[in-house]
């Protein structure tokens, strides 16, 4: 398996997803909401090699928003593409986290964006940014490549708010705790 099959790999919890879910959430859980009300999941089977859909309306970026903590929380689990992050923007806004601090963890996401799809997320988060507040985001990555398009999209928007790539967990929250979501 190649260096870069095995970056786009699931984490471990989420390769046998549905059992995992049966028997390890429960309810009120923000993983079992997103599930539930329909956000979806994909998951590969130990025994297949194919992806598949928990429900048609996959999204490979789940999120919960905390709005007494006013944090939004995201893991990444498959592939990403600019429709995948103009859903998770457009989720966040109708769910009212825009504003908030939000960390995402897109180790397993392999973000694969394209220079175009750059500048079009680039162009979503100036179009949001005059509709609301934008807060804080801790990208956390787990490679170079995904390292370097993070830190290009931190550069085209810090006019407009604050995008941040870490490669370490405790850093990424610690940067978060430091940042304010007042007006």
């Amino acid at each position: 398996m190649s260096a870069q099959s095995s970056d786009l790999r699931p984490p471990p919890v989420l390769r046998n997803f549905a059992p995992a879910v049966a028997k390890t959430l429960h309810s009120k859980t923000w993983l079992e909401r997103c599930i539930l009300t329909g956000v979806g999941v994909r998951y590969r089977s130990a025994k297949k090699s194919k992806w598949k859909s928990r429900l048609e309306g996959f999204m490979p970026i789940i999120l919960s928003v905390d709005h007494e903590r006013k944090e939004v929380d995201a893991i990444a689990v498959a592939p990403i593409s600019y429709s995948d992050v103009e859903n998770h923007l457009l989720t966040e806004r109708h769910f009212g986290g825009l504003a908030y601090k939000e960390f995402i963890d897109a180790r397993c996401a392999g973000i694969l964006l394209t220079s175009v799809e750059i500048r079009q997320i680039v162009a979503l988060l100036r179009s949001l940014g005059q509709e609301s507040k934008l807060g804080p985001t801790a990208v956390l990555v787990s490679t170079d490549v995904a390292f370097g398009l993070m830190r290009m999209l931190q550069m085209f928007v810090d006019d407009v708010c604050e995008v941040r790539p870490f490669r370490d967990e405790q850093e990424a929250r610690a940067w978060l705790a430091t940042k304010s979501t007042d007006s």
